[in-house]
C-alpha cells in the first residue's frame, strides 16, 4: 500500500475523467497526460458490460464518444474493446488502471446500483480499496460498498444529500459515515462556498469541488477554504497548485505501453502521447520515473 486516500496535507486536486481537458476523457492517453504533469489523484467513472466487466466510462451509451450507438450494459467486453474512440483511443477497463499505476489514488463515479457488485470485486483483487474513493447518486449504493469493503474504504456523500447539507432541508449524515462532499461548482459559484465549507466540516465531511476549469475560480475556492478540486483541466490545476506554493509532484510509475525508465511524454505534446499505452489492454507496470516540470440547477449541475 502506498498511501490511503486523502491522506497528507493541503489540498486534493483531481483531473475529472482521467484528465478530460488533455485527451478523450477516461483513457489511458488522458491518465498518462494527467499523471505526466505529477498528478497524484485521479477521477474516473465506473459502468459495467454485459458480461460483468467493470469499464472507465461516464456516459450510458457509447454513443457520443465512438460514434455507434449501443448502452455499455448491452456490450460485451470483447466487442467494447474493438472500439475506437474520436481519436483513435480505446474504452478501457477499471483494474487496468488500477493495476497499471498502483501509486495512484482514485476518485470513481459509481454510474448506477448493477455495477457495485463487479465494482466491489475490483478493488478486492486488485487490493486498491484504501487507495479509492466512491461517490454516486445515491447513499445506499455506497453504505452497501462500505459494508462489503469496510472502513478502508472513503466514500463520498451521495448526490441525493448534497441539497439537504446546501441547507434545503435537514440534513443528517448517513450512518455509512462518508469522508467527502463533492460539490457542483455552479452551486457556490456565486460566493457560497465559505458557508458550504463550513457546513461540512461541522459535519465531518471535507468538501471537494468539481465542475470548474477556469484558474481564477479555482483561486477562489482554495481562498474559501475546500478542501479539494476536481477539473478537466490538469495542467490548469498544477498551475494554481504551483501559483499558490503548494504544488508537490509525484514520483510517478509509468503506465501500460511504456518501456522501463522511460517518463511519460508531457501534457500537450501532441497526437502520439500516450498512443502505445491507450491502445494496450494490460495490466503490467514497468519502471519508475520521477517527473517534476514545473511550469434544478442541480440537477443540471450532474447531467
Amino acid at each position: 500500500m502506498t498511501g490511503c486516500y486523502g491522506d497528507g496535507d493541503g489540498p486534493l486536486v483531481i483531473p475529472h475523467r482521467t484528465g478530460a481537458g488533455l485527451a478523450t476523457e477516461n483513457t489511458v492517453r488522458a491518465a498518462h497526460r494527467s499523471l505526466a504533469l505529477g498528478h497524484r489523484y485521479l477521477e474516473t467513472d465506473a459502468r459495467t458490460t454485459r458480461d460483468g466487466v467493470v469499464v472507465a466510462f461516464h456516459d450510458r451509451t457509447v454513443d457520443r464518444l465512438a460514434g455507434v450507438r449501443g448502452a455499455i450494459s448491452a456490450l460485451t467486453w470483447d466487442e467494447l474493446r474493438e472500439l475506437r474512440l474520436h481519436d483513435g483511443t480505446r474504452i478501457v477497463r477499471l483494474d487496468t488502471l488500477l493495476n497499471a499505476w498502483p501509486a495512484v489514488r482514485w476518485s470513481i463515479d459509481v454510474k448506477d446500483p448493477a455495477t457495485l457488485p463487479a465494482l466491489v470485486d475490483v478493488l478486492r483483487t486488485t487490493g486498491a480499496t484504501q487507495r479509492v474513493c466512491l461517490a454516486g447518486t445515491r447513499d445506499r449504493w455506497l453504505a452497501a460498498a462500505r459494508d462489503e469493503l469496510g472502513e478502508g474504504l472513503a466514500t463520498a456523500l451521495g448526490w441525493e444529500s448534497i441539497g439537504r447539507l446546501l441547507g434545503w432541508g435537514r440534513f443528517r449524515l448517513p450512518g455509512y459515515r462518508p469522508s467527502f462532499v463533492h460539490v457542483p461548482y455552479v452551486l457556490v459559484r456565486d460566493g457560497r462556498a465559505r458557508r458550504v465549507v463550513d457546513r461540512a466540516r461541522g459535519a465531518g465531511l471535507r468538501t471537494v469541488i468539481w465542475g470548474l476549469n477556469d484558474p481564477l475560480a479555482m483561486h477562489r475556492m482554495l481562498d474559501a477554504g475546500v478542501d479539494g478540486l476536481i477539473s478537466d483541466r490538469a495542467d490548469v490545476l498544477r498551475e494554481v497548485m504551483v501559483a499558490r506554493g503548494s504544488w508537490v509532484p509525484a514520483v510517478q510509475w509509468s503506465g501500460p505501453g511504456q518501456r522501463r525508465g522511460s517518463a511519460p511524454q508531457t501534457a500537450g505534446t501532441g497526437a502520439s502521447s500516450g498512443d502505445a499505452g491507450a491502445a494496450a489492454d494490460t495490466s503490467a507496470v514497468s519502471g519508475l520515473a520521477a517527473l517534476d516540470r514545473p511550469g434544478g440547477v442541480l440537477r443540471t449541475a450532474l447531467s
